[in-house]
């Protein structure tokens, strides 16, 4: 699905100039590509919850595993960077599995989830020196939502979120 205005299109004016001008430049162009500096975090949730299934006074059908408030990184006792997640200015960039922000009462958050019950968010530093992640929220109504956490595609640590009880914050150890 496209998103408004975001499309190319024939026209009236330019005809398909703009259609071939983008086929020259991906099919024979020269890139230098995309390589941002960062790295790959991804969140495996062992299940998802649709809340209008289980709140007949619901009408969310969004497939929903942890409320996402914060994520920090730290060197040792030191954070090193602090995302706001749900302010979209400070947020790391979300690949997969995340919802749109929410706030309420000076708390902003997203859900993560989704279909695949995956989350994937792209940390764009260099994180050489960081040795563990602190997230902080907490997980959709259940205590039996639990994730499989990798970095890169390689699989660092297990997380079991437990009963929901406020934000709480989740501890990542990357070493």
């Amino acid at each position: 699905e496209w998103y408004e205005d975001t499309q190319i299109e024939p026209s009236e004016e330019y005809g398909t100039a703009y259609l071939d001008r983008t086929k020259s430049l991906l099919a024979d162009g020269e890139s230098s590509g995309f390589a941002p500096t960062g790295r790959r975090l991804t969140l495996t949730f062992n299940k998802t919850i649709v809340p209008a299934e289980i709140n007949t006074g619901s009408s969310d059908d969004r497939e929903l595993a942890f409320m996402l408030g914060g994520l920090t990184l730290y060197d040792g006792s030191t954070a090193v960077r602090s995302f706001n997640i749900g302010s979209p200015a400070g947020e790391p960039l979300f690949l997969k599995g995340a919802y749109a922000t929410n706030s309420r009462n000076g708390q902003s958050w997203r859900w993560l989830g989704g279909q695949s019950a995956e989350t994937v968010v792209f940390i764009q530093s260099d994180i050489a020196a960081v040795d563990r992640v602190v997230l902080t929220g907490q997980p959709m109504q259940s205590d039996e939502i639990e994730a499989d956490v990798s970095l890169d595609g390689a699989s660092i640590e297990h997380i079991e979120f437990g009963a929901r009880d406020g934000f709480d914050e989740y501890e990542i150890t990357l070493s």
